[in-house]
């Protein structure tokens, strides 16, 4: 006899299709829904996501939700009838779900309708490109995301116009490139490599291995030095690219040709690539952000092949290795950034190599000798930055009615205190009323190094923080919300290792990691864009989760951090005015901050480095009144249109990458039109 099941599918958009499904009879039991087309099945998903409002209802065990990716072929323009089931054959409520769409979204097919229609209709072809931007506002808005196991079909439609996008913003076609390559792996299987490339080089290296891969070639050994000798002997002008790929990696037919294009622009070039595929599954693509230093540090994320152009590899010295290349050539660009082509167009053969620690501490060494380097978790390496000169802190941490809280932070945070650092404690009351709270804050004003300062009114967390950062004597601000618990650290290494980052000029925000008190992260830095608003990244992953690309144990640098855990120099805050409490009174005010600091020409750095947990929303509740959520609602209109073209491009967002729900889940879907997405940032 079968199980009788509850189900519905709530939600078609994209090619996502969402709903639940529990089994009355046995509540625990988790249900396998299936997509299915023609009788075959296109996508399978366990529906065991947490559903509250099951719950509420006392259906099910309050689990039960799913959500299908249907693959990227279904996104052809035609209609789609689907079938959602069960493995034994019975539909659920809703079914089929209908899907018709094209892939580049209703717009970009409004937009070529449009067009067509221009020669002979002008007025209604504007009326229908009216229409097809308001479309295109609303596709914004409500972005879907697809599946990295689509990866093989989106690279096939978006790279040819990626390709188009690079080339039409170049005035001439790529001088003659020097291909140099690795050798280790099969000699033939490199010279395919270079003839199947769209340009061919104007000359070609061989750098190690047993023979010469081709008469003519010139064979040297495998290292810097080396490379450097021969461009010499091949006459290699200043400005000649040079194309240099590792071993063990698959080359693009287009590779040679896009990196030429982009060194016309930029001395130092690296791009995207697919990293090596687990049996029966598709490659993975590695879709990284515009230059990071941090990151580089972290992982040597930039990989195994470079394009440079030939006078930056002059001289270079004789005890070289490869791995120290990327940071050396970083040297002598004399400031300038190396510059990221957004571009899939190398693939690794075998896993990517762990960064070199060696490497970096060499580079530590002639560039800031005080700094250190160890291994860090998640096969990355740890960099701490010296202090400062005479660093000092002071945390503000606004407050009302929450005296369990406050004195759970307060003790916590004297775990933190080392005697090299001085530090004073602002607590800015927004109008407590308990007996307790009283009690506890008037046991501060008598604590020394602790301020209390009195601000009551309407909650406007950015009034708070601004009033609190006028006093104390620190240097360095710390904007701290007083639901966090901070780990004991006897040793001081917590503060050293945030405080650190300050030593560097071009920083002007340091955040950490803030996990949920199970383990899981809150915050592990923020990203603008998914769902036109900023994101916290890595949000609900296992604390000790890498991420995608191992961005979530990596110091890299992102446009935003929380102001639950903010810390900035004290001159930099009072420079740029504070938090915005006029028009920001309490969402986004930490983003806004974070995003001026950027026009400043200063870095945001999130360490996983240093941690703490933090009980989000404990203290002021969450947005779920009509009052607050008009209150949200204004706030991000508000933000929305004071930094719409930062959410349009995140540099350490790829634009290949989601646009709906958590970062780094999936790829961005409708396809972008390409317009200068190919170009390199």
């Amino acid at each position: 006899m079968q199980h009788r099941f509850l189900s519905r599918i709530e939600f078609v958009g994209g090619l996502n299709v969402e709903g639940f499904a529990v089994d009355q009879d046995a509540p625990e039991r988790v249900l396998t829904v299936l997509a299915v087309e023609d009788g075959a099945v296109l996508a399978s998903a366990r529906a065991d996501t947490p559903r509250p409002d099951l719950k509420a209802q006392d259906i099910g065990s309050g689990h039960g939700g799913f959500l299908l990716r249907l693959p990227l072929r279904l996104a052809d323009g035609r209609e789609h009838s689907v079938r959602i089931r069960l493995e034994d054959g019975r539909e659920l409520n809703g079914s089929p779900a209908l899907i018709a769409l094209p892939a580049r979204g209703l717009r970009a097919l409004l937009r070529g309708t449009a067009d067509e229609l221009g020669r002979i209709a002008p007025e209604q072809a504007r009326r229908l490109l009216h229409a097809a931007d308001m479309v295109g506002r609303l596709e914004e808005r409500a972005p879907q995301s697809l599946d990295f196991s689509d990866w093989p079909d989106y690279r096939a439609l978006m790279l040819p116009e990626l390709l188009a996008d690079l080339r039409s913003g170049s005035s001439a076609a790529p001088g003659p490139a020097v291909a140099a390559i690795r050798m280790g792996g099969d000699a033939g299987q490199a010279l395919e490599a270079l003839r199947a490339q769209t340009v061919a080089p104007g000359a070609a290296v061989q750098l190690g291995g047993d023979a010469p891969f081709s008469p003519g070639v010139p064979h040297v050994p495998d290292s810097p030095a080396a490379l450097s000798q021969a461009l010499d002997q091949l006459g290699a002008a200043h400005d000649t690219p040079v194309f240099l790929a590792g071993p063990g990696v698959s080359l693009d037919p287009h590779a040679l040709e896009a990196f030429s294009l982009a060194l016309r622009e930029h001395p130092l070039v690296y791009s995207d690539h697919e990293a090596p595929a687990a049996p029966n599954q598709p490659p993975l693509p590695r879709l990284k952000p515009a230059w990071d230093y941090d990151l580089q540090l972290s992982t040597g994320y930039t990989g195994g092949v470079l394009g440079v152009r030939a006078g930056l590899l002059r001289g270079l010295p004789a005890g070289a290795d490869w791995a120290d290349l990327p940071l050396l050539l970083l040297e002598r660009l004399g400031g300038a950034a190396p510059a990221h082509l957004p571009l899939p167009l190398w693939s690794r053969l075998t896993p990517a190599p762990a960064p070199d620690l060696q490497a970096v501490r060499r580079h530590l060494a002639r560039t800031a000798p005080s700094a250190q380097a160890c291994e860090g978790p998640g096969g990355t390496i740890r960099v701490e930055w010296p202090l400062p000169p005479g660093p000092s802190l002071t945390c503000v941490l606004p407050t009302k009615d929450q005296p369990a809280l406050l004195r759970q932070c307060l003790n916590s945070l004297r775990g933190l205190a080392v005697a090299a650092i001085p530090l004073d404690v602002v607590v800015v009351d927004n109008g407590s009323a308990l007996p307790e709270a009283l009690a506890l804050l008037a046991e501060l004003e008598a604590t020394p190094g602790v301020h209390v300062v009195r601000a009551p009114g309407p909650f406007n967390y950015s009034r708070l923080a601004n009033a609190g950062a006028g006093h104390g004597a620190g240097s360095v601000l710390a904007l701290l919300n007083d639901d966090l618990l901070f780990p004991a650290d006897p040793s001081g290494g917590w503060l050293r290792h945030v405080l650190g980052h300050f030593s560097r000029p071009d920083v002007g925000v340091v955040g950490v990691k803030l996990l949920y008190p199970d383990g899981l992260v809150q915050h592990a830095g923020m990203t603008l864009g998914p769902d036109a608003t900023a994101v916290h990244a890595f949000r609900h992953c296992a604390g000790t989760e890498p991420g995608y690309m191992g961005l979530a144990a990596a110091t890299r640098q992102c446009s935003a951090v929380t102001g639950a855990c903010l810390f900035t120099p004290r001159a930099l805050f009072k420079r740029l005015g504070g938090l915005d409490e006029h028009e920001l009174a309490v969402t986004f005010n930490d983003v806004d901050y974070c995003l001026r600091v950027r026009q400043q020409g200063l870095r945001t750095v999130c360490t996983p480095h240093a941690w703490a947990w933090h009980l989000e929303s404990a203290s002021r509740g969450a947005d779920d009144s009509p009052r607050k959520l008009a209150r949200a609602s204004r706030e991000l209109a508000l933000f929305a249109e004071r930094w719409g073209a930062f959410l349009e491009d995140d540099p350490h967002y790829h634009p290949l990458l989601g646009r709906r729900g958590l970062p780094y889940l999936g790829l961005r879907f409708p396809l972008p039109v390409a317009g200068h997405l190919g170009r390199p940032r």
